[in-house]
């Protein structure tokens, strides 16, 4: 089955994801800065480095593709991450140990987005033009997505019996 490919909705359908990509990147930057857990110090770093350069790709394969950047929808979700970080987690001054549990909670499912986002564009590669590297590319970006799902599983593992310790 072919299908023509509306600019129009690939435009806000790259859009949301460079935007939920900037999002995620700032809530991992945050995270890396509060949680000094050695396990979850060394991840989150590797998830810097990886958000950035799957961020980075995909902007540039948005550019490439004709879609203009939406600033308005970027600001609106840099603010409500920022926003997000002031919940209420039942502690005023220090961090409840609830905090990462719930971070990790978010961040898997927004991992799980950014996969079904890479899968979504590789489905419609030949649509959109995507050149044998660039669908390469996402099929590593794929396994790269399960590999940060698993490290996210495995440290939610770890810490899930301290989270509702006083």
């Amino acid at each position: 089955m072919s299908t023509t490919i509306e600019p129009r909705l690939l435009s806000i359908y790259l859009n949301d994801h460079v935007t939920g990509a900037t999002a995620g990147l700032q809530r991992v930057q945050r995270m890396a800065s509060a949680y000094d857990r050695p396990s979850l110090a060394a991840a989150l770093s590797r998830f810097e480095q990886e958000f950035t350069e799957e961020r980075q790709w995909l902007v540039r394969t948005a550019v490439s593709l004709g879609v203009t950047r939406n600033k308005p929808k970027a600001l609106l979700a840099s603010v409500a991450e920022t926003v997000g970080r002031l919940k209420l987690n039942g502690r005023a001054v220090e961090q409840s140990p609830l905090s990462p549990l719930l971070e990790l909670e978010i961040l898997r499912g927004a991992v799980l987005g950014k996969l079904s986002g890479w899968q979504t564009l590789e489905a419609h590669a030949a649509g959109l033009g995507l050149s044998p590297e660039q669908v390469e590319h996402l099929h590593h970006l794929q396994r790269q997505a399960v590999a940060q799902k698993d490290t996210i599983s495995a440290l939610l593992e770890e810490i899930r019996p301290e989270a509702f310790s006083s």
